[in-house]
């Protein structure tokens, strides 16, 4: 209980942090839950905002208090720190406390560098920023994807520091640089990106790839596949800018060869009209039916649903006495009518008659060899759409706007790190430019860097 004024005030501000630091944690577990929709966060995303709106209003005392809980390495924190640096335009006061949080900690990275992705005010980037970039090779890593996105790589950063850095500092998360070399058609780049296609975590690889197919080196990539070791392939990122015959080749392994969760992902990618009759034989098979009916979605735009029991999720400690012995047997609680405990909800069906009786029925709307996304032939328009989608998860949008930059070579841009709102603004005007070069394009085609392939 606060008994003064003053203590009152302070440990409202202490919530407000509490609260913001919170929802930025809760952010990064959405990014990563597939089964959410892309705009799920938003009333969460507006109330952090509130947050951050009674910190400014508390001026110096509720950044002093902010400055001091962040100190404490809470990477929420960090964000938010960061984020009223931005709000308040103190950019010479973000600088002079930057070396007091470990930079050597990725996660810290990632909190700074998500606080200047959704929140740096464009007055920042200048050449004092630039001059600061040169006596801390670290500082331009936190700065780098917003840089990107505002399309303002300084003139004064050359190739070879992007190289040195990722080769230099194993403390430095590569994934900026890596994404930051597309900008630079230094031919020496294939050397770095090649290194992270064959050598680099999971990420990495995908970055790489996408660098790669960006700078039109779509040789460079086919040439390197070879040298990965066939389980850590990149094969969703080689997807966005493939041709046919990748795909074909895809198909023609799996005749002898098990399929997984990531190769039917490509095949959703790659949306040909003759992939459809191929997953629907996959819904046989329960470890993939739910993979197959995903790719089908994509592909068709058909929400085939039907009505599953999502069961209550049981914890010992939570049951009754007379409950405990059943529950060590494996035994969950019931209903008096013997059904489990839970709610029904909605769910794509995995089920092979309902897809194989949807097929019969709409074949002839599909026309062979031509790619398809939702439903609609694949064009620029089209996938625009499927980054608005509703029921489409982030893997598939961040695959769709990575073949609008490579395939349809747009320079607009778009993260679905962003926030929510800034990705609508993204959106609206990725389709105001789609919709003006869709014309020039035949739907359906397979393109790279512009053109048409075989």
């Amino acid at each position: 209980m606060a008994t003064s004024y003053r203590q009152f005030v302070n440990e409202l501000y202490e919530e407000h942090v509490e609260e913001a630091s919170f929802l930025y944690e809760q952010r990064l577990a959405f990014l990563n839950d597939p089964e959410l929709a892309w705009f799920a966060y938003y009333s969460e995303e507006l109330r952090l905002e509130a947050h951050l709106d009674g910190l400014i209003i508390g001026g110096e005392r509720a950044l002093l208090i902010t400055q001091e809980t962040a100190l404490e390495g809470d990477v929420g924190v960090i964000y938010t720190l960061i984020s009223l640096y931005c709000l308040l335009d103190q950019r010479d006061e973000f600088l002079g406390k930057i070396n007091e949080f470990d930079l050597q900690d990725h996660e810290v990275q990632q909190a700074i560098q998500l606080a200047l992705l959704h929140r740096m005010p464009d007055s920042w980037h200048d050449s004092f920023l630039q001059n600061k970039f040169n006596e801390q090779q670290k500082l331009l890593s936190l700065f780098l994807p917003v840089l990107i996105k505002l399309d303002k790589i300084p003139s004064n950063i050359e190739f070879e520091q992007i190289f040195d850095a990722t080769s230099t500092h194993d403390d430095i998360d590569p994934i900026s640089y890596i994404q930051a070399s597309s900008y630079f058609p230094d031919k020496n780049s294939n050397k770095l990106l090649t290194h992270f296609v064959v050598n680099g975590s999971e990420e990495q690889k995908d970055a790489a790839v996408f660098s790669l197919y960006r700078l039109g080196r779509k040789h460079i990539v086919e040439q390197t596949i070879p040298k990965v070791k066939h389980q850590e392939l990149p094969l969703m990122s080689i997807a966005a800018g493939a041709s046919n015959a990748f795909f074909t080749a895809l198909i023609t392994k799996h005749e002898t060869a098990s399929w997984d969760e990531n190769s039917i992902h490509c095949l959703a990618v790659g949306g040909v009209a003759e992939f459809i009759p191929e997953l629907i034989k996959l819904l046989k098979e329960d470890a993939l039916a739910e993979f197959a009916a995903n790719a089908l979605f994509i592909i068709t735009g058909a929400r085939l649903i039907e009505n599953v029991l999502q069961e209550d999720i049981w914890v010992k400690d939570d049951l009754f006495e007379d409950e405990v012995e059943a529950f060590n047997q494996g035994i969950m609680p019931q209903r008096t009518d013997g059904r489990a405990f839970g709610e029904e909800v909605e769910k794509l069906s995995a089920s092979f008659k309902v897809w194989l009786d949807w097929w019969d029925q709409n074949y002839s709307q599909y026309v062979s060899g031509k790619r398809y996304r939702l439903g609609m032939l694949i064009s620029p328009v089209s996938l625009v759409r499927t980054l608005h989608s509703d029921f489409v998860g982030n893997v598939i949008r961040e695959l769709s706007y990575q073949e609008l930059v490579i395939r349809y070579k747009t320079k607009l841009f778009l993260s679905t790190k962003d926030c929510i709102q800034l990705q609508q603004k993204s959106i609206q005007a990725l389709y105001q430019w789609a919709t003006k070069v869709d014309g020039k394009y035949s739907q359906g085609e397979w393109y790279f860097s512009g053109n048409m392939q075989q």
